[in-house]
């Protein structure tokens, strides 16, 4: 098997412009939907590793059988070992120019993606491509994030990576050069469980040159009501303020003050989850990082409401948050 030893950015014969990295861990329910709209890419070269993270349901088998239809998947079974884990087996094992991920329970539209492969092609000197994504609920409608079109500064990118909204700091929704990944090391941090994914977009942007954004809506996110977004393992969570002050040293002086912001939204949501599910652990520390970064977060293009709960959760924490919970609780 060529594990992608080749000299990076040099083109073999059978190198494939795109490697598609698909982590799958009991995703039997969802894994044929995402490679069907991986298979429906019909111009562009690409390759798909589907990557089995010791999965304990008919995944494994499903992958499998997906490979004998296609030529252009790859499967890679391992034990258990995280989202992170099988992202950099994939990027282990990849051959192409360009590194795409999709998650197993998403989707691609076939054709926006393909024009954003199109683009990613034919250029010989742009580092990163940034693109939409439409946020699929069940029973609501599809919210969809359409990226500003043109060329961005690294300070820009960081700014839309790090927002509260908006371009986000996924994976999914860009296609990174396999030769920078290559060259600096860039890997996911397995020891890092939330926020990785952002983690590993500020360091591939700190070495970037030239960033394009594309006016295309070429990613399907399907939320899932038991993702990590509403099920937070707390020490899990307690991990994002690791990422962050990685990403702190990482980034450029004029980037800080994103990271920063970005830091203390993030300490408020788990800080206020201590009190909902009332447990202390890590309490002082979620509340530490938002007393340290409140100012910075408080200068960004945030909700009214977020700043009611960075303020009170700095301030008055005990006596706010009971009250905002049970104000919740009413509500649903």
């Amino acid at each position: 098997m060529n594990t992608g030893s080749m000299t990076p950015g040099i083109r073999n014969d059978d190198t494939p412009d795109v490697s598609i990295i698909i982590p799958a861990y009991n995703a039997e329910h969802c894994i044929d939907r995402c490679v069907d709209s991986l298979i429906g890419l019909t111009d562009a070269s690409i390759e798909i590793l589907l990557v089995d993270d010791g999965s304990t349901d008919g995944t494994p088998i499903r992958c499998d059988e997906l490979a004998k239809r296609d030529s252009r998947i790859r499967v890679i079974h391992q034990r258990n070992q995280g989202v992170s884990a099988a992202r950099n087996t994939g990027l282990q094992h990849a051959r192409g120019i360009w590194i795409g991920f999709v998650d197993a329970d998403d989707r691609v539209d076939s054709q926006a993606y393909e024009r954003v492969i199109d683009a990613a092609v034919r250029s010989s000197d742009i580092d990163l491509f940034m693109f939409g994504y439409r946020n699929e609920r069940i029973g609501q409608l599809s919210p969809t994030w359409n990226m500003p079109a043109g060329e961005l500064t690294v300070q820009a990118a960081i700014d839309m990576m790090s927002a509260y909204s908006g371009s986000k700091g996924y994976l999914w929704n860009k296609l990174y050069r396999r030769a920078i990944i290559a060259r600096y090391g860039i890997r996911c941090d397995e020891r890092i469980l939330m926020c990785e994914d952002l983690l590993f977009n500020i360091e591939y942007v700190a070495h970037c040159t030239r960033i394009i954004g594309l006016d295309e809506c070429a990613y399907e996110y399907i939320e899932n009501a038991s993702s990590a977004l509403h099920d937070v393992n707390m020490d899990n969570a307690y991990t994002c303020l690791a990422a962050h002050e990685k990403m702190l040293k990482l980034v450029p002086l004029e980037s800080r003050a994103a990271i920063a912001a970005s830091l203390a939204i993030m300490a408020e949501e788990f800080l206020m989850r201590t009190y909902r599910t009332g447990t202390a652990r890590h309490r002082d520390a979620y509340r530490q990082a938002l007393r340290s970064n409140w100012h910075e977060a408080m200068q960004r293009d945030i909700p009214l409401t977020l700043r009611i709960r960075l303020l009170a959760g700095c301030f008055i924490p005990k006596a706010f948050y009971p009250m905002w919970n049970m104000v919740r609780r009413t509500r649903t």
